[in-house]
């Protein structure tokens, strides 16, 4: 079976990866752990994570060292398996470390009571592949969810933000529809407004796009730069598709067995990947060129 690797011709993945190559990150480049770090928002020191079931032991995660800047889009890309939901479950404590450090802002969450925990993930907001929207609310309903259970009863206040939120969204037309009556995509930017509801500072994104067509992943991505851009969060994904990080990312982690095996700004990681398991993510692409190349035009499959 063909990977798909999120481009509908040839000529688009050819244009990606020129754009991959030359992409210089709008933020600048972390300082080593040797330095100060003044404007890392998001920090992983040696991070692991086992479980357990009765006697057998899976280690998910092994010594994972990051540093991601505010205002960045940093993206995590790696194979089915490689850790990447692990991961990014462990930045807003869905899941627990086995050892290492998760700090936001130097604020180790890890050692956060329940209540100051429940105060800082209203910091973070998260969107899901499948976008987990109530199909029994209506999609002003799904948006005062997380108001609500921050514990704001001002219902005037609530609708406000909700209302602000659908029209960054573009979406001001579908408050009162039933997420059944919507596409994949308009699903998506309801899940997108509803984390940004508690105004958080980090936006994770778990396979955002992966359940979409090529051309709404495009837009997907568009609006999430666009936020970023306006509301100056920063964004971290997980994604399998090289295409969504050559398109958005700013600097990009690559995962493999449960380790970063390389990290770096997008344009560098492109030109010189270093790892296999990069070079093995890469290489659709660089074929579909090369395929081009050869056949001088876009070869059809049945």
């Amino acid at each position: 079976m063909n990977q798909r690797v999120g481009f509908e011709s040839f000529t688009e993945a050819a244009e990606l990866l020129a754009l991959a190559e030359t992409r210089q990150p709008r933020v600048q480049t972390a300082p080593s752990r040797q330095s100060p770090l003044p404007n890392v928002h998001v920090e992983v020191r040696g991070v692991g994570k086992v479980y357990t079931s009765g006697r057998q032991r899976v280690e998910a995660l092994r010594n994972i060292d990051l540093n991601i800047q505010r205002g960045e889009i940093f993206g995590i890309i790696g194979r089915s398996g490689a850790g990447k939901s692990s991961l990014i479950r462990t930045l807003n404590r869905l899941e627990d470390v086995s050892e290492g450090q998760v700090l936001i802002d130097g604020t180790d969450i890890g050692v956060l009571s329940r209540d100051a925990l429940a105060k800082q993930r209203r910091r973070i907001g998260m969107i899901f592949q499948h976008f987990n929207l109530l199909n029994s609310k209506t999609v002003l309903q799904n948006l005062a969810l997380p108001m609500k259970a921050a514990g704001e009863k001002d219902a005037g206040v609530i609708l406000s933000r909700a209302r602000n939120l659908l029209q960054l969204v573009g979406l001001e037309d579908k408050e009162n529809v039933y997420p059944s009556r919507l596409s994949g995509g308009q699903k998506q930017r309801v899940a997108i407004a509803r984390a940004l509801m508690t105004k958080p500072e980090i936006l994770l994104c778990d396979e955002a796009t992966s359940a979409l067509d090529p051309e709404t992943t495009h837009a997907i991505l568009e609006l999430l730069d666009d936020i970023r851009q306006k509301l100056g969060i920063t964004v971290i994904l997980i994604t399998h598709e090289m295409a969504v990080i050559s398109e958005i990312c700013d600097r990009v982690a690559v995962m493999h067995e449960g380790e970063v095996v390389e990290q770096g700004d997008v344009a560098q990681v492109f030109r010189q990947p270093r790892h296999q398991a990069t070079r093995a993510l890469l290489a659709p692409i660089k074929r579909m060129i090369q395929r081009a190349e050869v056949f001088g035009h876009e070869p059809a499959y049945a």
